[in-house]
């Protein structure tokens, strides 16, 4: 299972580095590797989407015939704040309601799932009124049935490291022009620190 499948940018956003690491990852070297430590026989790779179907598209997606998109999941976590609505969110939080510390530490895995949960945490707790906790309650509840479905992937390795860099270079090279000739390629190492706008991951 692919968990963290994520390149240090601007790596994956001028050279489409997390289609790499996902073909990487999902290689028969990786088979192999895992297969003599651990005395398994691995027969599949699976992963999903990080932002779910509400982003429709995902890093994964154009991996034919490596990887293929085969349907969704199903999920009862609310769905996620994205992009300037997160942000915003995540910075007053921390400064107005969190006495100006972190709500999640910064090594902590799946932080946007935590701080969203830990913003929820913090309004419900902020509630003294029944009735508006209530209603607030009923309003996540009702939430939850929108279901975040997460899109799934799939690859049955059968393919050497070799062959994927390769394949993957030609992808690389036509996004790289494509990005010189608009202007748009980036050079700066994107770190994730306080004030800083990132697009989280691509």
């Amino acid at each position: 299972m692919g968990f963290n499948i994520v390149p240090t940018q601007p790596f994956g956003f001028n050279y489409l580095g997390g289609k790499l690491l996902a073909l990487l990852a999902s290689s028969n070297e990786l088979k192999r590797q895992f297969d003599d430590k651990y005395g398994t026989d691995l027969t599949c790779f699976e992963t999903t989407s990080l932002y779910g179907t509400t982003k429709g598209v995902s890093m994964y997606d154009g991996l034919k015939p490596y990887m293929r998109h085969i349907g969704d999941t199903e999920s009862k976590f609310l769905p996620l704040f994205h992009d300037d609505y997160f942000r915003e969110m995540f910075w007053w939080f921390n400064n107005n309601a969190n006495g100006g510390e972190r709500l999640i530490s910064a090594d902590k895995s799946s932080k946007k799932l935590k701080i969203q949960t830990k913003m929820i945490s913090i309004i419900k707790n902020s509630l003294k009124d029944k009735d508006k906790l209530k209603q607030f309650n009923d309003c996540i509840e009702h939430a939850k049935s929108l279901t975040e479905k997460k899109r799934y992937y799939i690859s049955n390795f059968g393919y050497e490291p070799d062959e994927v860099i390769a394949w993957w270079k030609k992808k690389a090279t036509k996004r790289y022009e494509k990005l010189k000739s608009q202007g748009r390629v980036r050079t700066e190492l994107e770190l994730w620190k306080p004030g800083k706008d990132l697009e989280i991951i691509r």
